[in-house]
């Protein structure tokens, strides 16, 4: 959500919403990036939102959930794909796994 080095006013709106259905149970959800509003269905379902108003974004959202007990899968970052302005932005969810 870096817009700041395309627009000198602030957003009128931002709304972000995840889904996320998992075949494990998932542990822990968080965002260092955004605060974030979690709704756990059961431990395999779960959605993320964030929200804001008037706002001048400066960093990318993040949003990370570990898995089980002894894996992790972190999503960490989304652009916008219909952002011409940055020619370096790609339509991708990005995906690690990490095993302890």
């Amino acid at each position: 959500m870096s817009t700041e080095k395309f627009s000198a006013s602030p957003l009128e709106q931002v709304s972000i919403q995840v889904e996320v259905e998992s075949s494990a149970p998932v542990r822990a959800i968080y965002s260092p990036s955004h605060p974030v509003a979690i709704q756990r269905s059961d431990d395999q379902h779960f959605a993320a939102s964030y929200e804001a108003s008037n706002v001048l974004p400066d960093t990318d959202f993040s949003l990370y959930y570990s898995l089980g007990e002894t894996e992790a899968f972190h999503l960490l970052s989304v652009r916008d794909p219909a952002d011409q302005a940055d020619q370096t932005a790609t339509s991708c969810s990005c995906w690690r796994r990490a095993r302890n």
